[in-house]
């Protein structure tokens, strides 16, 4: 059985760190009610905000667009 996990991202520097932290929870929890809407059960699904805390690419500038994602990561979890 594989379960998804959505993260939500924000830039490191954007609004601040209580508006990314909501920002980034908003995010992943739109993706969530997209894939349910989708039909998929959503005790499968799992959301996390992880704001500005986990750039793109630390190399990137911290107001460059490319930290601001979701990522969909599918895990395995034997029954």
């Amino acid at each position: 059985m594989y379960k998804i996990r959505i993260e939500g991202h924000t830039k490191p520097t954007q609004i601040g760190q209580k508006e990314n932290w909501q920002l980034s929870a908003m995010r992943a929890a739109n993706v969530a009610d997209i894939l349910t809407g989708c039909g998929i059960q959503p005790w499968f699904i799992s959301i996390s905000a992880r704001g500005g805390q986990t750039p793109f690419d630390k190399n990137l500038p911290p107001n460059d667009n490319k930290h601001e994602r979701i990522e969909i990561i599918l895990e395995y979890s034997p029954k």
